[in-house]
């Protein structure tokens, strides 16, 4: 998919998430400005920064932050509880 194709499918998925995502999750204090991501197997954000009002970010950046906040939480460095197949 071409870039400016991108930018308009995803800015029509993150103005839909603006507009619902407080009503999605009442009872719960969020920022007024939720960092929304467009997460890429293959893409690169030295090029493309943002996409659709955006941020991008590679697949490998999340899990990262999902190991890094998984490890510091567990007594067991290292270690993913075997119902989490995804990150195992």
């Amino acid at each position: 998919m071409s870039w400016p194709q991108r930018e308009q499918r995803f800015q029509k998925k993150f103005d839909a998430g603006r507009q619902y995502i407080h009503s999605l999750f009442t009872g719960l204090e969020l920022p007024q400005e939720i960092d929304q991501r467009a997460v890429f197997v293959f893409a690169s954000d030295k090029v493309h920064q943002t996409v659709g009002g955006g941020r991008v970010v590679h697949v490998r950046e999340v899990l990262q932050d999902i190991f890094a906040e998984l490890e510091s939480k567990s007594p067991f460095k290292n270690t993913i509880p075997e119902h989490l197949a995804i990150l195992r």
